[in-house]
């Protein structure tokens, strides 16, 4: 039998603001994805164009960082439509995702953007 490792070298080692960050994310995905259940496609569709339209406004006034919530938020909502609403989605997703790159750009967070 070979001895286990130390437990530290099993864990990641990860900062309390790391934790946090993650902890923060995966609260607010929680909270979308609750909202986003309880709409219908048309209210998705609906929702996630109003937040593209306020998205588009906070990035050209200079508020990247909001614009860059109501993007993702706004891809939340249509990402995983029924296929029925196939054009729709499309027609939203792709620029919502060129829009969330170029605030990854600006706010100079190359990796997400380059996903």
């Amino acid at each position: 039998l070979h001895p286990l490792p130390p437990l530290c070298a099993m864990t990641e080692t990860r900062s309390f603001a790391d934790y946090q960050k993650d902890k923060r994310e995966r609260e607010w995905k929680d909270k979308v994805q609750a909202k986003k259940e309880s709409m219908g496609n048309a209210d998705r569709v609906k929702r996630s164009t109003e937040f593209k339209q306020i998205g588009n406004e906070k990035f050209k006034s200079g508020n990247l960082h909001e614009a860059k919530d109501y993007y993702r938020e706004a891809i939340v909502y249509v990402e995983d439509l029924v296929d029925a609403r196939r054009k729709e989605r499309n027609e939203l997703l792709v620029p919502l995702y060129a829009n969330l790159a170029q605030v990854y750009l600006r706010l100079g967070e190359h990796t997400p953007a380059e996903r």
